[in-house]
């Protein structure tokens, strides 16, 4: 990585009484004008600097000019004996890996709103082009982020721990964000066929396709496949031909495809098919010119 191509500062903000924390990537010398915010959520037992390296932040700050957070959250976990100790995040009624009951803890909905407020006072946001993207429980947790949170963001990428909504009457279908789901079919701590109880009941293409449901969707999805094993569902919602999508990958773990981080290549495949960093931000700017994994 070049010297002085990007900015990484540790940063502390006070929500409720308690002290959070959050890393903050931009670019060093960033061009005019406001640009877009990349929240990037790091799985149960990762960390900000984990989830930085698994989704190749430096690609998105120097290539797209984003600016790119990775929160921390505030329970102490580890996910399985030999990984290093970590962080999760309270989701209500989801209990963390190889426990059963909810932990709860501080409200990390309210530090995230409070957040993107915190950023766009010390950097230049252009707050239509707010995104969250995760892995594993910081994918869980995007989800429910879209549906406690929709007017805040335009788009959420879960990779690896896609959720259905939880709309209310008063969190309309008509204002959530879009969606994309990432998952490897060969998963062994999120099956994509579901089937644990509480924490990872549903199959992944049930929760897929109840967010085009509540999104308006409005004919059958198209499917397209990429070749190796790499399968697109798109759903048209309203105007909009890729409101919610679900890209499955035939022999992904529980990975971030095209990572090069190697931690989690102990909990399976992890796909050189995808590069599910860059399909992410092509799903999130738009950019229906160049669909396809690379």
């Amino acid at each position: 990585m070049p010297a002085g191509r990007l900015r990484s500062e540790w940063r502390a903000l006070h929500v409720d009484g308690a002290e959070r924390f959050y890393m903050l990537v931009e670019p060093a010398h960033p061009p005019p004008g406001p640009r877009p915010l990349v929240l990037s959520f790091h799985g149960s037992g990762g960390n900000p600097a984990e989830q930085l390296a698994l989704s190749d932040c430096d690609t998105l700050v120097h290539r797209h000019g984003a600016t790119v957070v990775a929160p921390q959250g505030a329970i102490p976990f580890r996910v399985f004996p030999g990984f290093p100790d970590g962080w999760a995040w309270n989701i209500p009624e989801a209990p963390l890996p190889g426990e059963s009951q909810v932990r709860g803890g501080s409200d990390d909905v309210a530090f995230v709103a409070a957040l993107i407020e915190e950023v766009s006072r010390i950097t230049e946001v252009d707050r239509a082009r707010v995104y969250a993207k995760g892995f594993s429980g910081g994918a869980r947790f995007c989800a429910l982020l879209a549906t406690r949170l929709p007017d805040q963001l335009a788009a959420i990428a879960c990779v690896a721990g896609l959720r259905g909504p939880e709309l209310t009457a008063s969190r309309g279908a008509s204002v959530a964000p879009r969606v994309l789901g990432i998952h490897g079919l060969t998963d062994p701590v999120n099956p994509f066929a579901g089937g644990l109880g509480a924490r990872w009941d549903e199959p992944v293409s049930t929760a897929a396709e109840r967010w085009a449901t509540a999104r308006g969707m409005v004919e059958a999805p198209l499917s397209q496949s990429f070749g190796a094993g790499v399968e697109e569902l798109s759903y048209r919602c309203g105007d909009d031909p890729r409101g919610v999508v679900l890209v499955t990958v035939a022999d992904g773990g529980h990975t971030w495809p095209g990572s090069k981080d190697s931690l989690h290549r102990r909990l399976g495949v992890v796909s050189a098919q995808l590069d599910a960093t860059a399909y992410i931000w092509r799903f999130f700017d738009r950019d229906a010119s160049a669909l396809g994994p690379r």
